[in-house]
């Protein structure tokens, strides 16, 4: 039976009360006028698409990332700043308008206050996506309360908008619309109703896509990459930090509390409606679990409880309780998250709005200067210039501050950083597009970036990934049909090739290995050696990641000359290769890989038995050689000038404190016995006169094996490494634990490395482990190398 539909009505004097809480909304929470963009990851793609909005979305058409065609409206520029304000205002003013609706039956004038207190809270903490999803909520409950069809095929509008703004707002807007429709089908077992659901979900999608781009070309593609994004994320782009899980569970109960105690027909509904999305969001913050993940679920958390207390009206003292309770519970939790900071709002932004009408031109000349002057160091040299002209270019592997700031003609490819394309179908797409007429005429590869990864070179991904693991194809396609034509220090340039240079693989054997365990690697005459990973997962361990995340993976390689280093893997690129020889560490540097291990954060929830497939790869006779293609300088020489490793067998050694009698433990990584390091205390500490030293640059190592006695976080556990000259300290490096703990039921690889201009006499190097906490751990074969760097004969 169909229900009948109340057609909601304003009155004149309403709809001016109405209009008044709009504009008072939007003056009030008025955004800070920064329209800048940084170098970086991240930052520099504000600039990405707003460009691609400015100049014409048909040159991105094919692009495939977390964030879509729309996606200026989240951090516009000057040139978009009027629409983006036109927009988010509108999206400000039909929440309100929709919680004036959803109190419309009321005769309590109590209830345009709270319409305005409630549309202000959401206004201030929601930026550009949580206002998306906060009005879609509101949509569905009106039209739950009124049978109202503008209000769903309004929310079905506004899905279709959030698929092309970001993959989390779509994921999260798209999961509402499931519940929504999967509710009514259930309800009243109306199929025909349910199908054209779906097909005005599919003609909004259309449409939109059809308004950007003119064409249905490409937009496939878009909704399976959007797929692929959802795949894999936790492996690719997770932190571990230490949960409190008693606290978490608490907040699970108490949230599910909030629509138990309501036993009522739209208690049912809105919980039937946000359940999903609330997952969606869960999994979006706890799989990253840094600030800026977990703040948007906390918002999400206090739109949808604010919104039920105001949609179910009864028991509203209990549902205000519970919410605030359950919001504190995830709030208390979240000071664990990574980079944790506290936020603070400007609680009325009059003055940002008066700002923004007052000296409008002013602010769009000074955001061009910002930007200028924040990605000023990105300003390439003058032959790199000349050489490219007004040819296509694309940056690899991410800052397109480079192409800002030197007014490039950029030419996207699918995937539009590195680190993004962690499935093989998404690797698949930049491989092909490097491989077809499509590709930019110059790649220019940024060295040095902004950040080093974890063993201290430049070959770094996000994550203390290894760069070349991130796209096993894509990287293939680049060394094939790209020619490497010189570099600076910072930048190398790249020509297309007229004819590309194939590669040929081979398969060379296989091995099996366990999880801890080393592998040799295998002999080989080639220009490549990559590794295929394949392990399989419990079922413990697959329902962990479904319903939290997946494990830390990583790679560990012995080197020739016994130094230790790491890089997390992804497990679907993993499986298509891992790059192992030549080893390249960043512009100067090439080592041999002797033996490889795989550790897993939980390798007891993993299969034991793992699969390497090694396979070789070769270019030609014609083919220049992968060093020439990364522009390595084959006379640079590293060499090792001093070495020390204290294995804990013996109370003194050369150059070490002495270690006492109670600071022995008999568990040990080797020999018999390790270092016990206790709370609030120092390590057995090496300390060495530089004076012994050659004067130059050079490179210091510091590495242990520890094991935490299974604690996972240790995160008051620092690895130190400073030097003090005549006048003082000259550097102080310290190295988290837990940045590099992976099993805590295992023993772990610790490793610091710094680089050091040695010029002067009398400084000294000091290096210790250091437990400003509670926190313990035990320290076995404790080594301090250091290193010459040697340019023999400039090559580039």
């Amino acid at each position: 039976m169909n229900r009948k539909t109340w057609i909601p009505q304003l009155s004149t004097t309403d709809l001016l009360r109405g209009m008044l809480l709009m504009v008072l909304v939007i003056i009030g929470t008025f955004p800070e006028n920064d329209w800048s963009y940084n170098l970086g990851i991240d930052p520099p793609l504000s600039w990405a698409f707003n460009h691609l909005f400015e100049t014409g979305l048909n040159k991105g058409i094919h692009i495939i990332f977390p964030h879509g065609p729309l996606a200026f409206f989240m951090y516009p520029l000057s040139n978009n700043i009027l629409l983006a304000t036109l927009v988010t205002s509108l999206l400000k003013g039909l929440l309100v308008f929709n919680l004036i609706f959803l109190f419309c039956e009321s005769k309590n004038q109590g209830k345009w206050i709270a319409a305005f207190v409630t549309a202000y809270l959401i206004s201030l903490l929601s930026l550009f996506n949580h206002l998306i999803l906060a009005n879609i909520i509101l949509l569905y409950c009106n039209y739950y309360q009124t049978n109202y069809k503008p209000f769903k095929l309004f929310a079905f509008l506004l899905t279709a908008f959030a698929l092309f703004v970001k993959a989390y707002v779509a994921i999260v807007s798209g999961t509402l619309f499931f519940a929504f429709v999967i509710y009514f089908l259930v309800k009243h077992r109306n199929g025909k109703q349910t199908l054209f659901d779906g097909i005005s979900l599919l003609i909004f999608i259309v449409m939109f896509w059809l308004l950007m781009f003119g064409t249905l070309r490409g937009l496939f593609n878009y909704i399976n990459g959007m797929l692929h994004l959802a795949q894999d994320n936790s492996a690719a782009a997770a932190y571990y930090p230490q949960n409190n899980w008693l606290v978490l569970i608490i907040f699970m109960l108490t949230v599910v509390a909030i629509f138990v105690v309501n036993r009522s027909q739209k208690s049912l509904f809105f919980g039937s409606l946000i359940a999903l999305s609330l997952f969606a969001s869960w999994k979006h913050a706890m799989a990253r679990e840094d600030i800026f993940h977990t703040k948007g679920l906390l918002i999400y958390l206090v739109i949808c409880f604010a919104l039920f207390i105001f949609f179910e009206r009864k028991n509203y003292l209990t549902n205000l309780i519970l919410s605030v309770v359950s919001l504190f519970l995830f709030s208390v939790n979240m000071k664990n998250a990574e980079n944790y900071f506290a936020y603070k709002y400007e609680l009325f932004s009059v003055n940002n709005f008066v700002e923004y009408v007052r000296d409008f031109e002013q602010l769009k000349e000074k955001s061009l200067r910002n930007s200028e002057r924040k990605v000023a160091q990105n300003k390439l040299p003058q032959a790199m210039l000349d050489s490219v002209s007004n040819a296509t270019v694309d940056i690899y592997p991410w800052d397109y501050s480079i192409a800002a700031i030197n007014k490039l003609n950029w030419q996207p490819r699918v995937v539009i950083q590195s680190y993004a394309a962690y499935t093989s179908w998404l690797d698949a797409q930049n491989a092909q597009h490097f491989a077809s007429d499509n590709a930019p005429q110059y790649l220019i590869w940024e060295n040095k970036k902004i950040t080093r990864d974890v063993n201290g070179g430049d070959m770094n991904s996000i994550d203390m990934r290894y760069l070349l693991n991130d796209e096993p194809h894509t990287i293939l396609q680049l060394i094939a049909n790209y020619d490497y034509c010189f570099s600076d220090k910072k930048f190398s340039l790249y020509k297309k090739k007229k004819k590309p240079v194939l590669p040929e693989t081979n398969p060379i054997g296989k091995a099996e290995t366990t999880w801890n365990e080393w592998l040799p690697l295998p002999d080989f005459t080639g220009d490549i050696l990559r590794a295929k990973l394949n392990f399989g997962k419990s079922t413990i361990q697959r329902v962990k990641s479904f319903l939290f995340k997946d494990e830390q993976f990583w790679l560990y390689m012995k080197l020739s000359d016994k130094s230790i280093h790491k890089y997390r893997i992804v497990p679907k690129n993993a499986a298509d290769g891992l790059w192992l020889s030549p080893y390249i560490f960043d512009q100067n540097r090439l080592y041999n890989i002797e033996q490889i291990m795989f550790k897993s954060s939980k390798s007891e929830l993993l299969e034991q038995q793992l699969t390497v497939e090694w396979e070789k790869i070769d270019f030609g006779p014609s083919s220049h050689g992968i060093l020439q293609f990364f522009g390595l300088n084959p006379q640079f020489s590293d060499s090792l000038i001093f070495s020390s490793t204290n294995n804990f067998e013996q109370a003194s050694l050369e150059h070490w404190s002495t270690t006492k009698k109670e600071q022995f433990s008999p568990k040990a990584f080797t020999g018999v016995s390790s270092y016990f390091l206790k709370e609030n205390m120092y390590s057995s500490t090496l300390k060495l006169s530089l004076d012994s030293i050659p004067y130059g640059d050079i490179r210091i190592c510091a590495d242990a094996w520890v094991n935490s006695l299974g604690n996972s976080s240790v995160k008051d556990i620092s690895l130190v490494v400073a030097i003090d000259g005549k006048n003082g300290n000259l550097t102080y490096k310290g190295l988290s634990t837990k940045e590099q703990l992976i099993d805590p039921k295992q023993w772990n690889n610790i490793f610091k490395s710094i680089e050091f201009n040695h010029r002067q006499s009398g400084c000294n190097l000091v290096v210790y482990f250091w437990s400003s906490g509670k926190e313990q751990l035990l320290i076995d074969d404790f080594r301090v190398m250091i290193f010459s760097n040697k340019e023999q004969n400039s090559a580039n």
